[in-house]
């Protein structure tokens, strides 16, 4: 069976539109390679998660919000937002299979992160998105 590209119908760098279901797709280029960001059913979810993309990837953001990204943009870049990161992470569909997990027996999230080959855990939280963003800023904070 032949690869699915997605093709660029979009202006947007890193977008693109996959003719066979319809769907859109971002990437990012890193060192040489493309690292794929999601998939996504609009072309507007998939901008916004490219941008996402670039925050957590490049440190910044480097795609021109449109009016309909606007908005994510704002709340993204806004200082005020203690989940500016796990926003850009989860919009981009980036998720740190190594540092989060579900414990459905109390019903919550888990944050870890490894040091030395140590698990430590984190805390349990009631949401993904709060997960997330403590164990990308213990992650970050630890490299």
């Amino acid at each position: 069976m032949p690869k699915t590209i997605a093709q660029p119908y979009t202006k947007t760098k890193g977008v693109g539109h996959v003719k066979a279901d319809g769907t859109w797709r971002s990437f990012i280029r890193l060192n040489g390679k493309q690292t794929y960001l999601g998939t996504y059913d609009t072309e507007v979810e998939a901008i916004c998660g490219r941008m996402g993309g670039e925050l957590i990837y490049l440190g910044e953001v480097v795609t021109t919000p449109t009016p309909e990204t606007q908005g994510f943009y704002d709340t993204m870049m806004d200082a005020d937002n203690p989940y500016w990161y796990a926003l850009a992470a989860v919009r981009s569909k980036i998720k740190s299979h190594d540092g989060i997990t579900f414990n459905s027996s109390r019903n919550t999230w888990v944050s870890y992160t490894k040091k030395d080959s140590e698990l430590i855990v984190l805390g349990d939280f009631k949401t993904y998105t709060d997960a997330c963003t403590r164990t990308l800023l213990e992650q970050k904070r630890l490299s």
